[in-house]
């Protein structure tokens, strides 16, 4: 049996608040498919397929209103400043995610062909030979968790088409027909994802959530919660859930800072910022109180005010 199949992969950043509407970041398409060639589909690969699936993708996904999509050519500018000089040409979860949380993605939008097959079926009969073969489309979706990986929701979605070739009478399949059945098979799994997605969304709005400002002795300062770049200091006023989350401070020339803490009401936080080259004269001071054989390494404390 002939399918092509598809996996699709949303990642979804769970910190930030939900809006209107989900900011996606799209990636490419990728070919897993392990048999490329079929006479239904001529010289066609399923490599040609996915090079053009992302747009076809993006076109749904946008359809109801409930994403945003990020420009893909930003995305894969930052994709490619977080690559490692020993990575692959397809980018990893990692360098995905960082991606996007530089763009303030709330989700990451991937998808695969798997694999390519056609079921046949012949007819022999009177001496008058007729074959039937139905290609059929899978699209495996996944909703994944971004800051765990975690599997949110799973849905997939089929199309096929049947031909009939005589000896007198065969069909090849073309590059139009193929891309109407990968989105007809994606159409089908998209809608799922989106109810995930939205039942998502309406229980985060139900958690409780309160304001944090952030400011530094040393401002500005980039600032990130929970692993996502949100902005520099000073910081007035930004939404979080309740709850635990980890705040990083950092900056050129500064120690960069990271700590948990539990936030549970509307929470100011002061840092204070160590430089990593101190000055003559604060050197000078330190060493008044130093002790030859006790050197303590340690983050100044952070002064917390709620109301």
């Amino acid at each position: 049996m002939k399918r092509l199949m598809l996996v699709i992969t949303i990642m979804v950043q769970t910190m930030s608040l939900p809006a209107a509407q989900l900011r996606v970041a799209l990636l490419d398409t990728e070919d897993l498919a392990s048999q490329k060639t079929d006479p239904v589909t001529g010289s066609l690969q399923a490599e040609t397929i996915a090079r053009k699936g992302a747009p076809l993708i993006g076109k749904l996904i946008l359809k109801n209103g409930i994403f945003n999509m990020i420009d893909r050519r930003d995305f894969t500018t930052r994709i490619n400043h977080y690559k490692r000089p020993e990575s692959t040409d397809r980018p990893d979860n990692s360098q995905a995610l960082q991606a996007a949380r530089a763009l303030r993605a709330d989700a990451i939008l991937k998808s695969a062909v798997l694999s390519m097959s056609a079921e046949n079926h012949n007819i022999n009969q009177g001496g008058y030979n007729v074959e039937f073969k139905n290609l059929t489309i899978r699209v495996m979706v996944e909703v994944l968790d971004s800051t765990d990986g975690a599997i949110i929701a799973m849905a997939d979605g089929t199309a096929s088409r049947e031909f009939r070739i005589t000896a007198s009478d065969s069909t090849t399949i073309g590059e139009e027909e193929i891309l109407q059945l990968f989105e007809a098979a994606a159409a089908k799994a998209i809608p799922e994802i989106e109810g995930a997605i939205l039942k998502r969304m309406e229980r985060n709005a139900e958690k409780s959530r309160v304001t944090v400002s952030i400011k530094t002795l040393a401002d500005p300062a980039m600032v990130e919660i929970d692993g996502m770049l949100v902005g520099t200091t000073p910081m007035e006023k930004m939404e979080v859930y309740a709850g635990d989350h980890v705040i990083c401070i950092s900056k050129p020339g500064y120690q960069e800072i990271s700590k948990r803490v539990l936030i549970q009401k509307d929470t100011t936080l002061t840092v204070p910022m160590l430089r990593n080259e101190l000055t003559m004269e604060e050197l000078k001071e330190i060493s008044k109180d130093m002790s030859l054989n006790r050197i303590a390494v340690m983050q100044p404390a952070w002064i917390m005010e709620t109301k």
